[in-house]
């Protein structure tokens, strides 16, 4: 008698994936750019109050808020998880006590019921395979929707700046994500940036992370205080990186969202020296091309290179300029040195 062997088809046509799609529920935003059941990571300098505010954006999703740091939620509350394998427990609790204690009562039923943690003596390093799998099941039992990893430094394998490293976590936390059906948000440090923009290259390991990551957000306590949130990186979602979301703390360790801003405008004003220094390199630039008008296009791809501002930045500096009598407009577009002797009229005199 002869078996035959079924083999399975190794692809799928076009027809036969529309048609698993049309089966799944419709992808969805979470908060900002994150879409549920997706992984990625909240990344700041130390002291930036990275841990606070994910435990705020936690408890809006757990007790059904419909707006956090002017984002958007659909008000409809979720099951979360809070691993914390850095901060003593009672650091914790103290905070979270005086977070709980602004909600409303209906809020405070939610949040006993919703918002969850590790048990008091869990791991403090998640290493081996036996440690993932513990991970894993303390997710699982949770039956969380959302889960925070306080933070990915406790995941470490060897050295998050070897690329081998960091892509065995990524992976290992895209298969949490994808085995559990989880929106998973992991914490991850940087080293001091100074007044430096927020980038992904001030990450460890950041090639892999955004490689691997759905989402990568930035926070950041500048030197005068301010603090900030930055969509630096959505794989499903256009990123605006010229807007910043400002907050700071209250007493009771919430969010006071104080509005958006740029990146570039907030570093410059905490050292005005930077602004000036910026603005004279380009009144030096323009001076050197002997009165030969030149362009915002060309002024642009020269002084990104020179001085590494953006375009526009580059562009409020010389309209800056321009109405501080530096340099001159002769015509829609072009610039000139304030020395030139050839005076062209102005598009904007006209």
């Amino acid at each position: 008698m002869k078996v035959t062997e079924a083999k399975e088809k190794g692809y799928l046509t076009y027809e036969e994936i529309v048609k698993l799609y049309e089966k799944e529920p419709p992808i969805t935003y979470l908060w900002s750019g994150i879409v549920e059941n997706s992984m990625g990571i909240f990344f700041a300098p130390p002291k930036s109050g990275k841990s606070t505010l994910c435990e705020c954006l936690g408890m809006h999703l757990a007790v059904g808020r419909k707006e956090f740091m002017g984002f958007n939620l659909d008000g409809n509350p979720r099951k979360v998880i809070f691993i914390g394998l850095e901060e003593h427990w009672k650091m914790r609790a103290r905070r979270n006590i005086s977070q709980y204690q602004t909600l409303n009562d209906a809020e405070q039923l939610l949040y006993n019921t919703n918002f969850t943690y590790q048990p008091k003596e869990y791991l403090r390093l998640i290493s081996k395979d036996s440690d993932w799998a513990r991970l894993k099941k303390t997710i699982k039992s949770s039956e969380a929707q959302v889960v925070f990893i306080d933070s990915i430094t406790r995941l470490n394998h060897g050295s998050l700046e070897k690329s081998s490293d960091a892509e065995k976590i990524m992976l290992k936390l895209r298969n949490l994500s994808q085995d559990l059906n989880i929106t998973l948000i992991c914490i991850h440090h940087t080293p001091k940036i100074g007044n430096r923009s927020l980038t992904m290259d001030c990450m460890k390991g950041s090639v892999v992370f955004a490689q691997e990551a759905d989402f990568i957000i930035g926070l950041r306590n500048t030197n005068n205080k301010v603090r900030y949130l930055k969509n630096i990186e959505f794989r499903y979602k256009e990123v605006d990186d010229s807007v910043i979301h400002q907050f700071q703390f209250t007493q009771n360790s919430t969010i006071d969202y104080q509005g958006t801003g740029t990146e570039w405008e907030l570093l410059e004003g905490t050292d005005g020296r930077r602004a000036d220094n910026h603005r004279n390199s380009i009144i030096k630039k323009i001076n050197e091309l002997e009165c030969k008008p030149v362009s915002t296009a060309d002024l642009v791809k020269i002084l990104k290179k020179e001085i590494g501002l953006e375009e526009r930045q580059i562009k409020e500096h010389l309209r800056d300029l321009v109405n501080g009598g530096k340099i001159k407009k002769p015509k829609h577009g072009f610039y000139i040195s304030m020395d030139c002797s050839n005076k062209v009229e102005n598009d904007e005199e006209k």
